[in-house]
């Protein structure tokens, strides 16, 4: 497939707002799992390596996306 720059352009800005929308809700999210573990507190370390498999996970299935307590699971791995 040949993309000209405008519609490579477009297909960035496209997957960037597609991120943030799941950043935005695995931030609602990841709080609510194991609140009294410093992992799951933002700013962590841990809180940042468990949102990018997060992404990682709903962007390689996006028949699935990301579904509300992956986030328990991720804890696990």
């Amino acid at each position: 497939m040949n993309l000209d720059n405008e519609q490579l352009k477009q297909l960035i800005q496209q997957q960037q707002r597609t991120i943030a929308e799941l950043k935005s809700f695995i931030d609602l999210d990841l709080p609510r799992t194991f609140s009294d573990l410093s992992v799951f507190k933002d700013g962590s370390k841990s809180y940042d390596e468990i949102m990018s498999v997060l992404i990682a996970l709903a962007r390689s299935k996006p028949d699935i996306g990301y579904v509300s307590y992956f986030n328990s699971l991720a804890f696990f791995f």
